[in-house]
């Protein structure tokens, strides 16, 4: 129980960190001035 609890955190911590990777990807053109939004 306890190899199978610690593959499972492992994974959501793997989750976690692929998870923060893509939103550290999103952010610089979310945050970008979008030029049509003005128009």
């Amino acid at each position: 129980a306890l190899v199978c609890w610690h593959l499972i955190h492992e994974i959501q911590i793997v989750i976690f960190i692929i998870k923060n990777v893509g939103l550290m990807n999103q952010t610089p053109t979310q945050y970008k001035p979008n030029p049509y939004k003005n128009k």
